[in-house]
């Protein structure tokens, strides 16, 4: 098999250039970790993929339209500067999902400013119907506004309702309206 032909292999590879921040740091979203240490024996498989020409490290900017998250960052190929990841996508995305539509992290010089909480110890009810009253699942734990006193919701009709990334000429502008992210009850048009 042709490993550089595989554009699924290869569409991963973009992925963990472009959520890479610095050493093992990586945006988090939903259950992931903010630090990622890898099997040593699954390291050593990288060698079969020396056909696949390598993309700089810490690209300034990756943009995943179908999971609508962003990454940026002030200095292409360093940790040094600004480091921005963010999320808008839904509240359904598998069964890993946590209330996250809007979240973001900062990091500076390679260092976390603004951090997502991330997953905390999974539990018998983690994977019930109880799962959202566990605190790192709700919105109000990661860095998602609660407006007018609630939170978000989950569910396939819970999501950003677009996101948008345009390059610009000294970086990048993202939108998102996460309003689509509430019940009704939250009263919001636009967010």
């Amino acid at each position: 098999m042709k490993w550089s032909a595989n554009q699924l292999l290869r569409k991963t590879g973009d992925y963990i250039y472009g959520v890479h921040i610095d050493q093992d740091h990586f945006f988090n979203y939903g259950d992931s970790y903010p630090r990622e240490i890898y099997d040593p024996s699954v390291v050593l498989e990288y060698g079969k993929f020396e056909g696949i020409a390598p993309k700089a490290p810490q690209p300034i900017e990756s943009w995943f339209p179908d999971l609508q998250l962003i990454t940026l960052r002030t200095n292409e190929g360093s940790p040094k500067g600004l480091f921005l990841g963010a999320k808008a996508g839904a509240n359904y995305d598998t069964q890993h999902n946590h209330n996250d539509v809007g979240s973001f992290v900062v990091y500076v010089d390679g260092l976390p400013a603004l951090i997502d909480i991330g997953v905390g110890t999974y539990t018998i009810n983690t994977f019930s119907k109880d799962r959202y009253s566990i605190w790192t699942f709700q919105s109000q734990w990661h860095n998602s506004p609660t407006i007018n006193g609630i939170q978000q919701e989950c569910g396939p009709q819970y999501k950003a309702q677009y996101a948008k990334y345009t390059k610009l000429e000294n970086g990048g502008q993202f939108e998102a309206d996460i309003a689509g992210a509430y019940p009704t009850e939250a009263q919001v048009k636009s967010w």
